[in-house]
């Protein structure tokens, strides 16, 4: 599935709670998926415990002195988390890699020498994509020749981006693009502005590795982001997702509430009609393919016509009753409830503290449901039906439409989805022809013998 990571990067000039919520709101907007913000040292609140951010940079400025005018923060949505393979906090830079997409956000303080940008520099991991505040303006892109740094720093940069095969972004002319699920979680903003004049200097590419690249220059005031910077650095990168192997790269939970409209039921499924016949179903023999298929193209319409919300985001209040279960029976319910609070808590405030110091909490915990484990085994030989075997028609009556359409009627609506977010309301919002597509899916795997890696 080719989709678009839309990096973002902005100077706060101090990131206060007010600014705080509306970076949030564009996060689960899903305007921007990654945000790194830099001069977040301006305040001193702890903005690390909230489920949006990732990582920052580390403050080494001494106790008896202010926070200084520096700090970088990543904060990202579900989205973006799920494709994090690894990352690495510098001196004055954060470098992510999502999935082979490299991404430096860096700030260096027009205060920092020339020599201390060329030690920055020099341990700069190899990027495809830098955004930041770099405090120099080039002669021939700065807008006012008389304010372009000295020529020493120039040149500093030049040497740089031609040792890394890299040359500055120039902003898209096309307008930034609202979609429907943009617009509840901005309260009724008019289509944002975008800004033309950009001085080029905040954010460089490497042409070999990524050859498309749109950046727009977002007005920042219109979003009430007050700072002397006057917009955000918006890039959309097109990316290759792979929801079988990737399960957690869903956006989080829909919002099944909207579907109590009946003017957005029809839109839903004009929606899914309008994907479902771009597809040749028949002619995919690969169980994996099919079920990747039939899970991105409801994702899509459900995103699209739903829009969806970070559940984390909205789990404010810490968990009081998991500790209940950690200290009581060894159950299979007990285990099982145990998983899921942690999961639904996947923050700070839930703490294991071991018995002994002979064990990690985790050696504990797996001590004590160890009679709960069974060793892994590798799934049995099926063998291959052909369409002359007595038992196929059999097998195959038990998934077709009307046993399909049995269950989802008697299925219960207030169980919980899977990982995918793919609830049994939004299953039954659909046409008949997604449940025609269900059916097939488990045809093919009784066919073939096997079920979907997911």
């Amino acid at each position: 599935m080719t989709s678009h990571l839309h990096v973002a990067y902005f100077n706060v000039e101090g990131l206060s709670r007010q600014k705080h919520r509306i970076c949030c709101a564009l996060l689960d907007a899903g305007i921007i998926d990654v945000l790194f913000l830099s001069e977040t040292w301006f305040m001193k609140h702890d903005y690390m415990s909230h489920p949006c951010s990732f990582v920052q940079t580390v403050n080494n400025a001494p106790l008896s002195t202010s926070r200084g005018r520096e700090g970088i923060l990543a904060m990202m949505n579900p989205r973006a988390r799920s494709l994090v393979r690894s990352y690495r906090i510098l001196d004055k830079a954060l470098w992510i890699d999502f999935g082979g997409l490299r991404v430096l956000a860096t700030y260096l303080p027009p205060s920092m020498s020339t020599s201390a940008i060329k030690s920055c520099l020099h341990h700069f991991p190899p990027y495809d994509l830098l955004l930041g505040d770099i405090n120099v303006r080039f002669t021939g892109i700065t807008a006012k020749p008389h304010q372009a740094s000295t020529l020493a720093r120039q040149q500093l940069w030049t040497d740089h981006m031609r040792s890394r095969a890299t040359s500055f972004i120039v902003p898209s002319d096309s307008p930034f693009l609202l979609r429907p699920s943009h617009l509840p979680a901005l309260n009724g903003f008019q289509p944002l502005v975008t800004l033309s004049n950009c001085e080029l200097d905040h954010a460089i590419r490497s042409s070999a590795t990524l050859p498309e690249l749109d950046l727009t220059l977002l007005d920042a005031l219109q979003l009430g982001l007050k700072s002397d910077h006057k917009y955000i650095l918006l890039c959309s990168i097109p990316i290759s997702i792979d929801l079988s192997h990737n399960p957690q790269a869903c956006l989080g939970r829909f919002h099944l509430e909207k579907l109590d409209s009946t003017e957005t039921c029809e839109r839903l499924q004009r929606a899914w009609l309008s994907i479902h016949n771009q597809i040749d179903w028949d002619s995919i023999g690969n169980v994996d393919e099919y079920d990747r298929n039939l899970v991105d193209a409801v994702t899509l319409v459900a995103e699209n016509i739903l829009g969806s919300y970070d559940v984390l985001a909205r789990k404010k209040n810490p968990d009081l009753f998991a500790a209940n279960f950690i200290h009581s029976g060894t159950s299979t319910l007990d285990a099982i409830r145990l998983f899921k609070r942690k999961q639904r808590s996947n923050n700070s405030r839930l703490k294991l503290q071991s018995r002994s110091s002979d064990h990690t909490p985790l050696e504990e915990c797996q001590n004590k449901y160890r009679n709960l484990f069974s060793s892994w085994l590798p799934p049995p030989s099926l063998p291959d039906l052909s369409d002359l075997d007595p038992l196929l028609p059999d097998l195959l009556s038990m998934v077709d439409l009307t046993h399909i359409r049995a269950f989802l009627k008697t299925y219960p609506k207030d169980k919980a989805c899977g990982i995918d977010g793919i609830h049994t309301i939004l299953i039954s919002a659909l046409p008949p022809s997604f449940l025609l597509r269900l059916s097939q899916l488990f045809e093919l795997c009784i066919q073939v013998g096997k079920v979907p890696s997911r």
